[in-house]
């Protein structure tokens, strides 16, 4: 080591500045966006390594500073005229070195491109990577790259160095034929230098410190934004495919009003970046959102910070996945006319059985052979319907929630099918698949049946029977069936009855039915054994199965006596209940079934 004017000498990569002159590299033209423009060096030490040693020279900023022509005086402390990379190399062949040079620098340590799999995974001596050692690195590509000889570049280093750094790093042999060009350093830089951010070029410049001195090669204190989406709905969107982000896309502007965009960028698997920022402040606002969220309206403040070592600040963007919350309604009773459910009949009790699938599933046979991803078996309401809440919830796993707590259904497919009817209904065997998925303006909707603006879904029907009033030969009533004599049926159910095409309210009378006889055997004369009897019935059919009457509770009673009887006020009380189609037949012991 050597010392002029106070000033380092380091035989490293020692070129004469007339060689470079000569070579038309540098060419500080006027026409420079930064010929005015300033910039701080500081002598940051040495770096020692193969029996050398190297000044290390920075920016105030601690941003790295690559000597071009080390074998010249080191320069004093203090600022010195800086210019852009494309003012600084000879114009014929600035369009490919410019990029070369700025991606060498986008890629070394500290910078914000810095890729450990460009360099060496270790030092020469198999000795780990270091700092320092990736600024020797960096410091012998960049001169290489602007000298184009590697004989500058590595003069005075230990063959084993030279070697290993030509074959590693710079990508050529002794006779400068190139070799290694799939894992050399600069044939990596080379093959994508096109690649570094505009941003980044920009932000680069040459600096001149006088003929005698060295000139260097650094770049601009610069920050990014990481950006990363959560969900304010994470249970509903963790690990469903339905609710991608990759197309959601927020500018990152300069200021408030977010009308001064920097760049736009699109989210791909909830993150983000921007890089190779002016350190300040940032303001980022959504520009277009992922079709199965909500819009996000805030505006998000990032402060970006230039530092020596490269570092994104951290902006966390919540946003709302759309749900649906629907009351699925249940059709219990097709023929009701009311909320209420027939006779005695009830809605309430009935359990169902939905299953969730955080997928677009077509067919019901697909949804049987797909393993859900949630279910949950529910009961119906006094309203027929199913409501996804933990009140009538009966069995199963957790719903899913929104900020209010309230059950929600994500995107996907359900199926649901009766698990078990409630009073007075059949359960049905058939089952319902919905889809919950976006329209085509990006609105969520079911696809589906709807009734009253809800989704409908199968259910089985009211139990229906009949009622019939036989002749009595040792009787104690005279409630009896005479050939001629006519009963009225009366609704005395808690609610409305539907029969034969119409509505019937507690305490109205449905019909009237006359009694005959029945030739049981169809001979046309009257059974002498008794088998042809006298009967008053809704099964007009005499096939001993009848649905007139729906689940609930009538008054019979007489309004004409018959041949050869008498008028009565008695009056019985007979119940349908289960099973389907059965007949209830009153007799002098019974008053109610």
């Amino acid at each position: 080591m050597h010392k002029r004017h106070n000033a380092i000498r380091i035989g490293l990569f020692g070129v004469a500045v007339a060689a470079i002159a000569a070579l038309g590299i540098i060419s500080f033209a006027s026409r420079s966006a930064l010929a005015n423009d300033t910039v701080t060096l500081l002598n940051a030490g040495t770096v020692e390594y193969a029996g050398h040693i190297t000044a290390k020279v920075q920016t105030d900023c601690g941003i790295a500073a690559y000597s071009i022509d080390p074998s010249l005086d080191l320069p004093e402390d203090g600022n010195y005229k800086r210019a852009a990379l494309s003012e600084a190399f000879d114009t014929s062949r600035e369009t490919y070195l410019e990029n070369e040079v700025a991606y060498a620098l986008y890629c070394s340590y500290g910078a914000p491109g810095f890729d450990a799999s460009l360099w060496p995974s270790a030092w020469y001596d198999k000795t780990p990577m270091t700092p320092e050692r990736y600024y020797v690195l960096c410091s012998a590509l960049v001169c290489d790259l602007v000298q184009q000889s590697s004989n500058s570049a590595l003069a005075g280093c230990d063959e084993a160095f030279v070697t290993w750094c030509n074959e590693n790093v710079l990508g050529y042999d002794t006779t400068r034929q190139p070799i290694n060009a799939d894992t050399a350093t600069r044939w990596l830089v080379v093959a994508s230098c096109n690649n570094v951010p505009e941003r980044f070029v920009s932000s680069c410049y040459a600096v001149t410190t006088g003929a005698a001195s060295q000139t260097f090669i650094s770049y601009d204190a610069t920050g990014g934004i990481n950006l990363q989406l959560s969900s304010t709905l994470a249970d509903v969107t963790t690990a469903n495919q339905l609710y991608s982000t990759d197309d959601e896309t927020y500018a990152i502007c300069r200021d408030e009003n977010c009308s001064d965009v920097v760049e736009e960028i699109t989210f791909e698997g909830g993150y983000a970046c921007c890089d190779v920022l002016e350190p300040g402040e940032y303001f980022i606002k959504q520009t277009h959102s992922a079709a199965a969220f909500e819009a996000d309206g805030s505006i998000y403040c990032v402060e970006v910070e230039g530092a020596a070592t490269y570092r994104r600040s951290a902006c966390l963007i919540e946003h709302t996945p759309k749900t649906t919350s629907p009351d699925i309604l249940v059709r219990i009773d097709p023929q009701r006319q009311t909320s209420l459910a027939q006779g005695d009949a009830s809605f309430v009790g009935a359990t169902y059985t939905v299953m969730y699938f955080d997928s677009y599933i077509k067919t019901i046979d697909e949804a049987e052979n797909t393993r859900p991803t949630r279910t949950w078996v529910v009961a119906t309401d006094e309203y027929g319907s199913i409501r996804m809440d933990y009140e009538h919830l009966n069995a199963g796993e957790d719903f899913f929630l929104n900020a209010e707590n309230n059950s929600v259904l994500p995107l996907g497919t359900l199926l649901i099918c009766e698990a078990k009817a409630s009073r007075g209904y059949t359960a049905s065997s058939e089952k319902t698949l919905l889809n919950i998925t976006l329209d085509a303006n990006e609105q969520i909707t079911i696809e589906g049946d709807f009734e009253d603006g809800r989704v409908a879904v199968a259910a089985g029907a009211v139990i229906r029977g009949g009622l019939e009033i036989r002749q009595q030969s040792s009787s104690s009533s005279s409630l009896v069936a005479k050939p001629g004599a006519q009963f009225c049926i009366r609704n005395i159910s808690d609610s409305s009855v539907y029969v034969a095409g119409s509505w019937y309210a507690p305490g109205a009378d449905i019909m009237t039915v006359t009694a005959e006889v029945w030739d049981s055997n169809g001979d046309g004369a009257l059974s002498l054994d008794g088998s042809d009897i006298c009967i008053a019935t809704t099964d007009t059919d005499h096939d001993g199965y009848d649905e007139t009457l729906p689940y609930g509770t009538y008054e019979i009673r007489m309004t004409q006596p018959g041949e050869g009887g008498e008028t009565t006020n008695e009056r019985t009380v007979l119940s349908i209940r289960s099973p389907q189609g059965s007949i209830v037949c009153a007799d002098d012991t019974t008053s109610a079934q």
